[in-house]
C-alpha cells in the first residue's frame, strides 16, 4: 500500500547508517528520482558500500532450486561489465542462458536460438554485473514509489523504468536498506506474467553481502533456491559466454 509521493515526510527516524538525515532533510532533494537514489545509496552501503563491490570482477554462484517438487542445480558466471551464463541443470538435461556483451543465446539440447526483442532486452538488464551502480548508464531510470509492507517489514518501493518501456519494482527495508523483494512483468504472447522474488539470509563474502535463501513466484509456479556456494575473482575463460 502506497503513502504517497512525498519522501521527506516519511518517518524519517527510520533511515539509519549510511542514510544522512540532514542531508535527506535539507531540501537539496525534492523531486521523486532524487529520492530513489537516496535509497539505493542506503542499499549499496548495506551490502558493503561502492568501494568493495567495485573490487569483485566476476564471480560464480552455486543454488539448489525445488520447483514443484523437482529439485534441481543453477550455476551462474558473471563478469564485469555484463557477460553472463547461467546453467540449469534437471534431471541430467542441461540448458543454458547466455549474454556476451551484445548478443544473447538459449542453448539447449534442442540446438542454440539467438535471443531478440523483450527477452533479449530483459537478459542484458539481468547481466549488468553491478545493476545498483550501472543502471543510469544502460538508460534506466528509477524514481521512488512510496511505502510498501512486504511480510510485516515496511519497505521503500523503487520503480525502475527500462527503455524498452518494461518496468521493474524493488522493494528495500526502511531499517536495514536490504532489499527484500523484485518484481518483474513478463509478457508472453498477450498476457503479463509476474515474476516476485523474495531474498534472505544475507551472508559476507569478500566484503559484500549476497541472498542466500530466493523464494519466487512465476505466474502459478513457486520455487525455492538457496545457495550453496559464491567464489568470487575467480580465472574465467571468455569462451564460457559463447555458444557452443
Amino acid at each position: 500500500m502506497s503513502t504517497g509521493n512525498s519522501f521527506a515526510g516519511v518517518q524519517n527516524q527510520r533511515l539509519s547508517g549510511a542514510l544522512d538525515l540532514e542531508f535527506l532533510l535539507s531540501n537539496q532533494f525534492n523531486n521523486l528520482e532524487d529520492s530513489s537514489l537516496i535509497i539505493i545509496r542506503k542499499y549499496v552501503n548495506a551490502i558493503g558500500g561502492k568501494d568493495n563491490l567495485l573490487k569483485i570482477k566476476n564471480r560464480t554462484i552455486n543454488l539448489t532450486a525445488e520447483v514443484e517438487g523437482v529439485t534441481g542445480n543453477i550455476s551462474i558466471y558473471q563478469e564485469y561489465p555484463d557477460k553472463l551464463l547461467q546453467v540449469n541443470s534437471v534431471n541430467g538435461i542441461e540448458q543454458k542462458i547466455i549474454f556476451n556483451g551484445s548478443k544473447g543465446f538459449w542453448v539447449s539440447n534442442l540446438g542454440t536460438k539467438e535471443l531478440a526483442g523483450e527477452l533479449l532486452n530483459q537478459l542484458k538488464v539481468d547481466a549488468l554485473f553491478n545493476f545498483i551502480l550501472d543502471f543510469p548508464e544502460a538508460g534506466i531510470k528509477a524514481t521512488y514509489d512510496g511505502i510498501e509492507k512486504i511480510k510485516g517489514k515496511e519497505t521503500f518501493k523503487i520503480r525502475f523504468a527500462l527503455p524498452d518501456s518494461t518496468i521493474m519494482f524493488e522493494y528495500f527495508d526502511v531499517d536495514t536498506g536490504l532489499k527484500i523483494r523484485q518484481i518483474k512483468n513478463f509478457r508472453s504472447n498477450d498476457n503479463v506474467i509476474q515474476q516476485i522474488s523474495d531474498f534472505a539470509d544475507y551472508r559476507l563474502i569478500e566484503g559484500v553481502k549476497y541472498p542466500f535463501r530466493i523464494e519466487q513466484e512465476f505466474g502459478p509456479l513457486k520455487s525455492l533456491m538457496e545457495v550453496s556456494a559464491i567464489k568470487v575473482n575467480q580465472n574465467f575463460d571468455d569462451e564460457i559466454f559463447e555458444p557452443k
